[in-house]
């Protein structure tokens, strides 16, 4: 169908809305009134194309439908407010620069939710919410300048799905902060050169959940700051440091307690005073820092010779006896 907006008695067609509102959004229903409702699509996909195509909407997707969103021009989504829908999966595609800076994302009650920010600082300040538990989140930071695109942003977590955040280029997710809001699973997947570096782990309040920060970077982790429960019932919690320096710094001593499992390699990959707490774990045994494993493998036996002896006749010729 088309929308019409009557305007002095005239009825205007909608993309000339669109562009007096809130740009020339590049859907079936389009915006009106600085919203977008996204419905009758299999999957709905709505595309921003310039700098003010959706800046700062109202984009609300069927409750029911898969809804993809593409914000592809500088700005173009800027400080939007995105609803997903209840039950079907969400894709936000942000690839220009500063596309969805300051961006709300609600994420699906039942359904994935896919954030990919690929633009210059394409997500810097995005925050992401959960409708009731929420289904699966996978936020992904990379962008080839290396500019802070996912920088000062708040991830909360679904309650009892999964939870990733990969943090690929230079300071992906600096200061970032992801919060477990349940008893789920939540990574951070630190990539490259301080791409966490100040980022903020939340999983202090549920004893049953499992959380880790992998940091693979040279101080990839630098000024983290990784909260585990107290105590744990059935969870884990724990950082993995893998880069050179990587947990340089790392801000744990928290009254909610410490990680109860680290992995450190190289040896100067976690801090000197990084403490680990006793508790259930899935995780292998904990390796302190500094310390290696010790080689118990069998010393090197060599085998006996068992060369026959050398069993040659003795030599019984008669000596030359011939005259001079």
């Amino acid at each position: 169908s088309v929308l019409y907006w009557n305007m002095h008695a005239r009825a205007v067609p909608w993309w000339l809305l669109l562009v007096a509102m809130c740009g020339p959004c590049e859907s079936l229903n389009g915006c009106t009134s600085n919203s977008a409702t996204l419905s009758s699509m299999m999957p709905e996909t709505l595309t921003c194309s310039t700098s003010t195509s959706c800046k700062s909407c109202s984009v609300s997707c069927d409750a029911a439908q898969p809804c993809n969103i593409e914000c592809n021009a500088l700005t173009s989504c800027k400080e939007a407010v995105v609803t997903c829908p209840v039950t079907g999966d969400c894709t936000l595609d942000c690839t220009a620069e500063n596309s969805c800076e300051k961006t709300q994302v609600y994420c699906p009650e039942q359904g994935s939710c896919t954030i990919n920010c690929t633009g210059k600082k394409s997500c810097k300040n995005i925050k992401i919410f959960q409708k009731g538990n929420g289904g699966s989140l996978n936020l992904v930071c990379n962008d080839a300048a290396n500019k802070e695109v996912c920088k000062d942003s708040t991830v909360n977590c679904p309650a009892t799905s999964d939870c990733n955040v990969d943090c690929v280029s230079e300071k992906a997710c600096r200061n970032t902060e992801v919060i477990l809001t349940g008893s789920g699973q939540a990574s951070v997947v630190c990539r490259t050169d301080k791409s966490c570096e100040g980022t903020q782990l939340d999983c202090a309040s549920y004893p049953a959940s499992d959380c880790s920060m992998e940091c693979q970077g040279a101080d990839s982790c630098k000024n983290a700051k990784p909260q585990c429960p107290s105590m744990l019932s059935s969870g884990s919690c724990g950082i993995a440091c893998v880069g050179s320096n990587a947990c340089d710094n790392l801000k744990n001593n928290y009254p909610s307690g410490d990680v109860n499992w680290a992995t450190c390699n190289p040896d100067d990959a976690c801090p000197s005073d990084l403490q680990v707490i006793a508790g259930m774990s899935t995780r292998p045994p904990t390796q302190s820092p500094g310390t290696p494993v010790p080689d118990t493998a069998a010393p090197d036996t060599p085998a006996p010779d068992t060369t026959a002896p050398d069993t040659t006749a003795p030599d019984t010729t008669a000596p030359d006896t011939t005259a001079p």
